[in-house]
């Protein structure tokens, strides 16, 4: 109940907002039509109670008060039906009062019998689409799609005014069916115990996962813990408890894990905890409170930037007005809606965003995935017409600046949606496959992995995999930073593993990347990667030896510029070399030594004009490193033209790595 309130109080709060906007701002006959019949087909609550607002006084007000009321109250629940009565005096709507409380009454106490009677009476509230989803779930679940069709089509014409959940349900029923999808059993895995909640890793090599340990009780109950799995050549190894993140007196569940694998996000009694890897295991850590604030919450969904938290919350500004298949639980858990929480320039959390009125409903929302492509959102939803309790809907993100625009979603079909609660998929980096769990029968839990259909899949990205290594070769644990080459903006941090030294990134297509290793005890080693005229998947395999500044400093060690830029047998710096010149300008600013930029090249052209490039280029570089304040009679420069190439020029890929800019500390004298 304290839900619904909360609910009640947001939609009166938003319509205020409105009202006010309205009257600052009145819109035209014409806008207001065009969003009444956007509002008719949508039925979407915010934007009807904008209009609300803005119709009052208008030709069409008495058409829109009977939209406002068939929206607002559209569960058809007592509550509800008896706030908008409360709240809103409108004659138009007032004679529909009686047969709202009768509706909503019947519900209470509806016999199998009196089904058909109450759809064409309540038609088209949710209590009655719910109902058409009852009906058919006998066929559903035996996948007679034809019979569940024809049957739902009985009802249609009941849900005339507005069609829409039932035309997405039909749709999802008529849809041709691929029978090669179907689910398949995580070989290795499994056991007699329950496995559930499976999290796959972004470079597909672990799944974290909870074990329900029948042996172990807690207060009676089966232990519930946290284990993982490696994969192995052709099934997955054996599960390990992760003793660190388990204890015999909660409730855990890994809920997300970085791009990266350093950090993880873990359920404990319904709140979220985090968790880093140490070398010598995981170490728990507080969870920013801003993400704690709801009632309860769970189903993290980690962006692969780092950057962003999605995740499942009983907050105080749902759209939830009551629960649909927990209206026996006492706190209503389940009303959840999705929100994300973005990481600000000092890398806290901030506030939760609800992500709008596209993606969340009057009902429950929950297991938000969000592809490392950064747009495309999985997400369980019993309020977007599916064919049970919860389906898994895909939608996509429409604004790179945006996290509440939100294409229609869509329902992934019925090869992976059920009558059922389904939900907490995880879709692989690739985009072909989703993991997750289901009940058998008897009530046993397993983790199934299932192909997605092509049409339903992420965009394709691009990933880059690798160890960074010492001089000695020898794991290094540092920091991983990539920027947008076009705006200089950093966009993205990983950190790599600090027991073996690997790491792994994830970048969505259309863009040209710089990455870095950033600790302020090692040359910022960078690289950069085009992604901006690619559609297929691409994968990078790159170790990275770094430098330390100190051998920098004591053995005059040349380094490679990598990401400063030339057009070809040009020697003006482009705008995309500021960045990796600003961190040089830093480290130069920060010793007392001379330093030598030289320029290099590959062996095509003659001797003199190679030398007088490479010489201009290396000038070019310090004529911008004085600008940004190193002192110009500490910086040498020397052209070498092709005479100290490092890779062979026999090759179109040795010849564009001795095309560079160097720079060393000079010993001084």
């Amino acid at each position: 109940m304290n839900m619904k309130r909360n609910a009640i109080a947001c939609i009166a709060l938003a319509a205020a907002t409105f009202l006010s906007a309205a009257q600052e701002s009145a819109l035209s006959d014409y806008e207001l039509q065009k969003l009444y019949d956007e509002c008719s087909k949508s039925w979407d609550i915010d934007k009807t109670t904008e209009l609300f607002n803005a119709s009052r006084g208008t030709a069409i007000e008495s058409q829109v008060d009977t939209l406002f009321h068939d929206v607002y109250t559209a569960d058809g629940t007592i509550e509800t039906i008896t706030d908008f009565y409360k709240k809103y005096k409108m004659p138009t709507v007032a004679k529909m009062k009686a047969k709202d409380m009768k509706l909503a009454k019947q519900w209470l106490k509806l016999k199998d019998k009196d089904f058909a009677e109450f759809i064409k009476n309540a038609a088209p509230n949710d209590k009655a689409f719910f109902l058409v989803q009852y009906i058919i779930g006998g066929k559903v679940e035996s996948r007679n799609w034809a019979e569940a069709a024809a049957t739902a089509k009985r009802y249609l014409p009941y849900f005339e005014k507005h069609p829409k959940k039932m035309n997405a349900l039909l749709a999802t029923l008529e849809a041709k069916e691929n029978t090669k999808i179907v689910p398949v059993p995580v070989s290795g895995i499994n056991t007699n115990d329950d496995e559930y909640a499976p999290v796959i890793s972004a470079d597909g090599n672990f799944i974290y996962f909870c074990r329900r340990d029948k042996g172990r009780s807690r207060t009676g109950k089966p232990a519930e813990d946290i284990f993982y799995s490696t994969k192995g050549k052709s099934m997955w190894n054996k599960g390990i408890k992760v003793e660190e993140l388990s204890s015999l007196s909660s409730n855990e569940a890994v809920e997300a894990i970085s791009t990266d694998g350093t950090s993880l996000i873990f359920f404990k009694n319904g709140k979220l905890m985090s968790a880093v890897k140490t070398d010598k295991g995981w170490k728990t850590e507080k969870l920013a409170s801003a993400i704690n604030q709801g009632a309860w919450q769970a189903d993290v969904s980690l962006s692969s930037d780092g950057n962003v938290i999605m995740f499942a919350s009983k907050y105080k500004d749902n759209y939830h007005s009551g629960a649909v298949y927990n209206d026996t639980d006492p706190e209503g858990r389940f009303n959840t809606d999705i929100y994300v929480s973005i990481k600000d320039e000092n890398g806290d959390w901030g506030k939760p965003i609800n992500l709008g009125s596209v993606i969340n409903t009057k009902y429950c929302e929950r297991s938000p995935f969000l592809h490392p492509d950064m747009k495309t959102l999985y997400f369980a939803s019993a309020g977007h017409g599916g064919l049970g309790e919860e389906d898994i809907f895909m939608s996509k993100r429409l604004s790179d600046s945006s996290w509440t625009q939100w294409s229609e979603p869509v329902n992934i079909g019925k090869e992976i949606n059920t009558p059922k609660s389904d939900k907490d998929y995880k879709v692989s980096t690739d985009g072909k496959l989703a993991y997750f769990s289901k009940f058998t029968e008897n009530n046993h839990a397993d983790i199934y992995s299932i192909e997605l259909p092509v049409k339903y899949r992420p965009n394709n990205v691009a990933t880059i995999a690798g160890k960074i290594r010492d001089k000695n070769g020898k794991p290094r644990a540092a920091t991983i930073k990539w920027e947008d080459m076009e705006t200089g903006k950093t966009i993205g941090t990983a950190k790599s593993d600090p027991v073996d030294g690997s790491f792994y990134i994830v970048l969505p297509l259309g863009k040209r990347y710089g990455y870095y290793v950033a600790s302020d005890d090692i040359y910022p080693t960078a690289n950069s990667l085009d992604l901006r005229e690619i559609s297929d998947a691409k994968r990078v395999e790159e170790n990275i030896t770094v430098t330390s500044i100190e051998d920098m400093l004591k053995g005059g060690k040349a380094v490679v510029l990598n990401n400063i830029f030339f057009d070809f047998g040009k020697y003006d710096l482009l705008p995309e070399s500021r960045p990796e010149l600003e961190r040089v300008a830093k480290i130069i600013m920060s010793n007392t030594e001379k330093v030598e930029i030289s320029g290099h090249t590959d062996s095509i052209g003659s001797d003199k004009y190679n030398k007088n490039l490479s010489q201009k280029r290396a000038d070019a570089v310090k004529e911008f490193l004085v600008k940004e304040g190193c002192p110009a009679d500490r910086l040498v420069t020397h052209g070498y033209g092709s005479e100290r190439p490092i890779e062979s020029n026999s090759t179109d890929e040795g010849r564009a790595k001795n095309r560079r800019v160097e720079m060393k500390f000079l010993k001084n004298e």
